[in-house]
């Protein structure tokens, strides 16, 4: 139990990742759409989701329940609004409207699996769960 927190509560600290997601996305949808600036969004967001998937691994271990791990929760859900609301939008400049409908299957699935193993492994971090069990939980 890397910050001391019950099942429930790490389920909480996680849940945050979706609010910030449902609330910030639109305003950065709406933002990159007047302004651009594509590219650098999503880098930017990249780079973000990097580091706090780093501090994770990083920072110390608590035995009581430490608030701490909500920095890099709010990173990730940062990063991740943004990625959202940059990504979306560019799939149908990179590929022919015949295969749009394949396009965003196939980026859905890429990305749902990638963020169900990264919330997992901080899920673990924050409970001291077994990624591996999480793991293979998530395809029954």
């Amino acid at each position: 139990r890397n910050f001391g927190f019950d099942n429930d509560m790490a389920g909480n600290v996680i849940s945050i990742v979706y609010v910030m997601s449902a609330v910030i996305s639109p305003f950065f949808a709406l933002m990159v759409d007047k302004f651009g600036k594509r590219v650098f969004w999503l880098n930017f967001s990249v780079v973000l989701l990097i580091i706090s998937s780093a501090l994770f691994s990083f920072l110390p271990e608590y035995n009581d329940g430490n608030y701490i791990a909500l920095y890099p929760v709010m990173a990730f859900g940062l990063g991740y609004a943004i990625y959202t609301a940059v990504i979306w939008p560019c799939i149908p400049l990179v590929v022919s409207d015949r295969v749009c409908g394949t396009a965003y299957g196939i980026a859905t699935s890429l990305q749902k699996a990638i963020f169900k193993m990264q919330l997992q492994k901080s899920s673990r971090d924050i409970t001291g769960l077994k990624f591996f069990s999480l793991f293979l939980e998530s395809f029954h």
